[in-house]
């Protein structure tokens, strides 16, 4: 999550947003490996931030 926090602020999310994203990649796709969720993260963020 660390990694992520500033590109969440970045786009302007706060932290209660970052962490629901957070937390939903984790329990939703834990098979993938660590760089895809980040990456995942980061998509579901951007979408987000629109």
């Amino acid at each position: 999550m660390r990694q992520l926090h500033g590109f969440a602020q970045g786009l302007g999310l706060d932290e209660f947003n970052l962490r629901v994203i957070v937390e939903r990649v984790i329990v939703y796709m834990p098979w993938m490996s660590d760089e895809d969720r980040l990456a995942k993260a980061r998509n579901w963020m951007l979408i987000a931030a629109q």
